[in-house]
């Protein structure tokens, strides 16, 4: 049965330009509906997550105080706005609707959206010679930015494919927990999606999930998992001369060059602040847009996330404090994930909120949390799971 919440596979088609922001119309629903879906339950569900997630609301309770020393704090206000308050909303919404979510025919629903909306944006591209185009920012930018690339109505293909690679966690995890076959037709067109998107990164992760799948191997897998996601972001670049490799580096040394000469040593314990990276990337050229010389003055705002890694910026703008906490976040989730009794279900759960460590290397996930519903249902599927265990919840 179709979902509002499934319209989220469609991006860009399901969003409002308002105020000149893009505004997506199921993250809004969420957050309209959110007030009826409280009950006496829900309520203590929430509680009980906010127990559960202890690190994580640290670390937005410390990035809201971090606006008190941020050189621009408006920056980190609108970007506190417009993302991570959201994705607070949503995963509320997601919490109160966990029985929708936790099965695989929801995800079988929108992976098929996902998959269906690709295969028309490529088909307009290559039979009618039409870019599509939401945001309204012209066939040129997407020709000389993305060319053929699969992304379906999604602005870029490296967030397409992110969003696809986290939907199908959902799905592998809740089809062993249902003792139900992945759909064959469904796993070979996301092959082709992943392959027609050209993202390398998502295309090994996939692979790691068919390895998951089908092998046995020891429990020293979970240590290895981690060991790998940490260290394929950065051995990425090994793998030929490309614009990903060549940007994510050359931001990630000027930002190095710029800490080394302009940080003193309480700045690298709290960081600048919220929402500094803006005006720091475009004063030092330290992003990729910036080093080039474009015009993106009326980008301020967002200050070169999109060609950084969130690594560098979390550390300028939050801090070692900030790190630690995510770190804190990230070592939980992954104790989270050993409680299952089925050891691929832990082993699949393990390797997609893994994953995330290597998204991180090369995008600002940040500023996509608010869409990724597949990744804060598996996210809350993982913490569910402790919570239960715990008895946490009365």
């Amino acid at each position: 049965m179709l979902h509002f919440l499934h319209l989220f596979a469609l991006d860009g088609a399901v969003k409002l330009s308002v105020l000149g922001l893009h505004v997506s119309i199921p993250l809004v629903l969420s957050g309209l509906l959110l007030p009826f879906s409280v009950n006496r339950r829900s309520v203590s569900l929430l509680k009980t997550y906010l127990k559960a997630e202890f690190f994580l609301v640290l670390f937005i309770l410390y990035v809201i105080l971090s606006l008190l020393w941020s050189s621009d704090s408006a920056s980190g206000g609108r970007l506190i706005l417009q993302y991570i308050l959201p994705s607070v909303v949503l995963y509320a919404f997601l919490i109160t609707h966990s029985q929708l979510l936790h099965n695989s025919r929801f995800w079988e629903v929108m992976l098929f959206l996902f998959i269906l909306s690709g295969y028309i944006q490529v088909f307009l591209y290559y039979l009618f010679d039409y870019q599509v185009d939401f945001a309204g920012y012209g066939r040129s930018f997407y020709d000389n930015t993305f060319g053929y690339r699969m992304r379906g109505f999604f602005q870029e293909p490296n967030w397409y494919g992110v969003f696809g690679f986290f939907s199908v966690a959902n799905y592998a995890v809740f089809c062993k927990l249902e003792n139900k076959k992945m759909h064959p037709f469904l796993l070979i067109g996301l092959a082709a999606v992943f392959i027609l998107s050209c993202n390398r990164i998502i295309i090994l992760l996939f692979l790691g999930i068919i390895i998951v799948l089908n092998v046995d191997i020891k429990k020293r897998i979970h240590v290895l998992l981690v060991l790998f996601m940490l260290l394929l972001g950065p051995s990425i670049f090994l793998m030929g001369k490309d614009t990903t490799g060549s940007v994510r580096m050359g931001s990630l040394i000027r930002t190095y060059n710029y800490v080394r000469q302009n940080f003193t040593p309480l700045h690298i314990i709290t960081g600048k602040g919220w929402g500094s990276w803006a005006g720091i990337s475009y004063n030092q050229k330290i992003g990729h847009v910036y080093s080039r010389g474009d015009d993106v003055v009326g980008k301020r705002v967002v200050g070169g996330r999109s060609d950084s890694s969130e690594y560098t910026m979390t550390f300028v703008e939050a801090g070692l404090i900030g790190f630690m906490l995510i770190a804190l976040d990230a070592i939980l989730i992954f104790r989270n994930c050993f409680r299952f009794e089925n050891t691929q279900v832990s082993r699949l759960a393990f390797l997609f909120l893994s994953s995330i460590l290597c998204i991180a290397f090369f995008y600002p996930i940040y500023s996509f949390i608010p869409y990724m519903i597949s990744y804060l249902s598996l996210r809350s599927f993982v913490k569910l799971k402790y919570i239960n265990e715990a008895r946490l919840l009365r």
